[in-house]
């Protein structure tokens, strides 16, 4: 049972990092700013550049139709363009 849940979980502890280390992060990039806005600004660029980088693996990484059939619980075979 454990092994078919074994990629449900990493996702978790993945997103559950993420939202730990999120905060971290952050904060130290704007106390170590010498001015506060600055901090801010380099933080949300961070943030601006691992989203986009997120999302054009996603749009590459992604196959809409197969990821649905497995969501749904059938399995059709993948079609390579």
């Amino acid at each position: 049972m454990l092994d078919a849940d074994l990629p449900n979980l990493v996702q978790f502890d993945v997103s559950t990092l993420a939202g730990i280390l999120a905060p971290t992060v952050m904060g130290s990039v704007i106390q170590r700013a010498a001015v506060p806005l600055d901090g801010y600004m380099t933080g949300f660029t961070i943030n601006a550049v691992i989203l986009t980088v997120s999302g054009l693996l996603g749009l590459l990484l992604l196959w809409p139709n197969t990821e649905r059939a497995r969501l749904l619980g059938q399995a059709p075979q993948p079609k390579f363009a």
